[in-house]
């Protein structure tokens, strides 16, 4: 996809919140954020330049540390997007005139705790107390 507008991640509310934080973010080779510590609202928001939302995936990264992630969701505006999502799991996934691309695509990690998949950050499902 191209034109991402904005990424947004869920880390936990319950215990590890500390966990995102200093994490990287990345749309392709273009390094557009770091997160800070969680909001209220368990979430945060990374804004990336337009020269930098041209990208086919994203990475985020934390070095040294675990990263406690529970939804990650990529939003493109819906004039951008070549081939709309065929399933949306909760309406959480239509932000006005953006759509979550990332939605059941392809996830990978380095390493795996506690059964904590990957595929389970794009699974739609953005609760963050377990």
């Amino acid at each position: 996809s191209s034109g991402i507008n904005a990424e947004y991640g869920w880390g936990r509310t319950d215990s590890h919140a500390e966990r995102l934080e200093g994490a990287r973010l990345w749309l392709g080779y273009h390094r557009c954020g770091t997160l800070e510590k969680k909001t209220d609202a368990g979430y945060q928001e990374v804004k990336c330049s337009e020269a930098q939302s041209a990208a086919r995936y994203v990475t985020i990264e934390h070095f040294n540390q675990y990263i406690t992630l529970c939804e990650v969701q990529v939003m493109v505006a819906d004039t951008m997007i070549d081939v709309e999502p065929n399933e949306m799991v909760s309406n959480g996934e239509i932000h006005g005139n953006y759509t979550n691309v990332a939605i059941r695509k392809s996830a990978s990690q380095n390493t795996i705790h506690a059964s904590g998949e990957a595929s389970r950050a794009v699974d739609g499902w953005t609760l963050t107390h377990w």
